[in-house]
């Protein structure tokens, strides 16, 4: 069952049920903010094969009751989904969350952070799977492809170049979710410490956010990082990023939405949609019977805090 199956602004919720049903799954419904919102994703879906006969919903509860889903994907407002995965969670359904994983205001005499660990919890006592959808990190195979000789040095400096549709402080809402998940690939678990945030015009459209992250045994181990984050209204929308210096850009080729990553040097290779990729690993994830992973849910939403107090501070 998809929350938010319908294509709006930059939301995945289509793209991700069409690569569910590629993969085998049987995604029986779909449900929106409204009956006609819900049916006209159900609509937008029926060409593609599996699809045709999707069941829409207004109300995520009765989806839930009725269909009892296996797996809950949600690609709702980010202020919504703490809501709906509580009512997933209770329903014993593994979760796909679109980033972030919920935000808003923590309960009385709680911090964001306890916020997360409780919802986190939910799905841990049942054995449930729970995950933040950041595709990037399945890039990073393609990255050393690119550059063979990154694979094995550590990591000094990361930099990233998105283009989200919002402005101002929630532009890092929208991005910072995607480099703070491939440093977690690359090094595990770690730390933000904040080193400077600035907007480049007055339209808050353009954001540098300077931070390191500090990682290894006992924080002793510093990479530097740099993100940029670029309002950007219609695609396709530029996006980069760079391990130790060396550089690749995606390039998307419309309509057909084929994908390539670029060297700084020019060489180019093909590759999957990286969502459609990670949907598969997700899959595979949960297929095996894999715990969440408790440490990084929670940690993606302590740095994530931390850096958009950042980008607050400087609007």
């Amino acid at each position: 069952m998809v929350i938010g199956a319908r294509r709006r602004r930059q939301g995945i919720g289509e793209f991700v049920t069409r690569f569910l049903a590629r993969a085998g799954v049987t995604v029986r419904a779909v449900v929106g903010s409204t009956p006609e919102t819900a049916l006209e994703a159900a609509g937008g879906l029926a060409d593609e094969p599996g699809l045709g006969e999707l069941r829409a919903y207004a109300d995520v509860g009765e989806a839930l009751e009725r269909e009892r889903p296996d797996i809950t994907v949600v690609c709702s407002p980010y202020r919504l989904h703490r809501d709906h995965l509580l009512l997933a969670a209770a329903a014993n359904s593994h979760c796909l969350c679109e980033k972030p994983l919920w935000w808003g205001d923590p309960s009385e005499n709680s911090s964001r952070t306890e916020e997360t660990a409780r919802l986190v919890d939910r799905f841990a006592v049942r054995g449930l799977r729970l995950e933040t959808l950041t595709q990037w990190p399945c890039t990073l195979p393609d990255f050393y492809t690119l550059h063979p000789g990154e694979r094995d040095r550590p990591l000094e400096t990361f930099e990233m170049l998105l283009s989200p549709t919002s402005r101002g402080p929630e532009m890092v809402l929208d991005s910072a979710p995607h480099p703070l998940s491939i440093l977690l690939r690359l090094v595990s678990y770690g730390s933000v410490r904040v080193e400077g945030a600035e907007y480049l015009d007055r339209a808050r459209s353009a954001i540098d956010l300077r931070f390191d992250y500090l990682h290894g045994a006992d924080l002793e181990l510093t990479t530097s990082v740099r993100c940029r984050f670029a309002t950007r209204d219609a695609p396709p929308r530029p996006a980069s990023y760079a391990i130790n210096g060396k550089v690749v850009a995606r390039e998307i080729a419309l309509p057909d939405y084929t994908m390539e990553l670029v060297s700084g040097d020019g060489a180019r290779l093909r590759i999957d949609d990286p969502l459609e990729r990670f949907i598969g690993e997700f899959l595979g994830r949960v297929e095996r019977g894999e715990p969440l992973d408790r440490t990084g849910l929670i940690q993606g939403i302590t740095d994530l805090e931390t850096l958009l107090a950042a980008a607050e501070d400087a609007a």
